[in-house]
């Protein structure tokens, strides 16, 4: 594994280049030891990003179309797989407060999406409701929680999001990722602290956002 400076500048090449449009050599042509671990570790950047959080959740990749109304034995049964997730929210608003109106206009918080290394199908996993999860901050548990945590099974949220869009005409076409909501509350993504989600089965998804990208972002100079 690569020290982390070296993987953060890596990451900042990558993200320079998509923002550029600009295409850059492969990082293994330059550094030739670099393993898959590695492409996992690149941190999280929050320089366009305001007061981060991050909570573990459970996606669903669909294999084809999803429309309502459907249940969770519907959703199961249009799944490809499902992987651990990490969702990083970010608030618009002030201190994170907001109404449920507030938070729709404000696409749910979207920030940054991070999958977990290992994608299983719905039946290679005997029940998403006991799928357990260990939330840590900083090597602290911080929060537990099992995929019941999310509407009673977390393919019932998949269901309500395929059901509400069918309400408008619309429906989940094939190919979708949904990330089908936290399993426990979000924590605040701390200076140079890794937030990690293990998720029994599914792996364990780290997210590290350096202590430098957080200052520049966080703490801005401000004139009079």
């Amino acid at each position: 594994m690569p020290n982390q400076q070296l993987v953060a500048d890596l990451a900042g090449q990558l993200w320079e280049a998509g923002r550029a449009r600009v295409p850059i050599e492969s990082l293994t042509d330059r550094h030739p030891g670099l393993e898959v671990d590695d492409g996992y570790a690149q941190p999280l950047d929050i320089a366009m990003l305001i007061h981060p959080r991050a909570e573990p959740e459970i996606a669903f990749l669909l294999a084809r179309e999803l429309a309502g109304p459907t249940t969770v034995t519907g959703v199961l049964a249009a799944t490809e797989a499902v992987f651990g997730a990490v969702d990083v929210l970010d608030s618009r608003y002030r201190d994170f407060r907001f109404t449920l109106p507030d938070v729709v206009a404000d696409n749910a918080s979207a920030g940054r999406l991070f999958l977990g290394p290992r994608a299983c199908r719905p039946g290679q996993i005997e029940d998403l409701r006991l799928i357990g999860c260990v939330l840590r901050c900083g090597g602290e548990v911080i929060h537990t929680a099992a995929g019941a945590a999310v509407m009673g099974h977390p393919a019932a949220s998949v269901a309500w999001l395929a059901n509400r869009l069918a309400e408008h005409g619309e429906y989940l076409p094939a190919g979708s990722l949904v990330f089908s909501g936290g399993l426990t509350a979000a924590v605040p993504i701390r200076p140079g602290h890794a937030v990690t989600a293990e998720f029994d089965g599914l792996g364990t998804v780290e997210v590290f956002a350096p202590a430098s990208e957080w200052h520049r972002q966080t703490y801005p100079s401000r004139k009079a």
